[in-house]
């Protein structure tokens, strides 16, 4: 729940503020270069966008079957295939900015780079959890048993479980 808490604003900030730059960005493109220019602009960077994700992802699928047939998880080839999708929602959604960040997110190097990022905070994060659960000692389930005799005449006799079903 603290989680969400610090996560609202961020929320909040995307919900409203992408809009309002994408905007503001739409209106001074459309200011300086006019109306339709700035309209057919806006659809060609998605076109040529989703063009350039179609090749992306089917190399990615190959390298993420090779890795499955080799045994291994493409846990690299998933963070890509994410990034390509993102990427793809935002060059599909009208604006410079987003079309931007998609377009950035379409460099494979960059990807790259996010991969490793995002690779070391999840194997620092596990570590700490691995700490913290080695502090904290062996998982220990106390409870009671009754052993009950392997007569099949008394299967219909079996007694409720202590404190009743419910």
């Amino acid at each position: 729940m603290v989680g969400c808490q610090r996560a609202a604003p961020w929320l909040l900030l995307i919900i409203i503020g992408v809009p309002a730059l994408e905007l503001a960005v739409i209106i001074s493109v459309g200011g300086a270069i006019g109306v339709w220019p700035t309209v057919i602009s806006v659809f060609l960077t998605a076109i040529i966008g989703l063009s350039i994700i179609r090749p992306q992802s089917r190399t990615l699928m190959v390298k993420a079957q090779e890795r499955m047939a080799a045994g291994e998880p493409p846990r690299e080839e998933t963070f890509h295939g994410i990034c390509l999708a993102l990427a793809g929602a935002m060059l599909m959604f009208p604006g410079f900015v987003t079309d931007a960040l998609g377009f950035l997110l379409l460099l494979p190097p960059l990807r790259n780079q996010l991969y490793a990022l995002t690779n070391r905070r999840f194997a620092e994060a596990a570590r700490k959890h691995d700490a913290a659960a080695n502090q904290s000692g062996p998982t220990v389930v106390d409870g009671d048993f009754e052993e009950i005799a392997n007569d099949s005449s008394h299967d219909d006799k079996m007694p409720p479980p202590r404190g009743g079903w419910g």
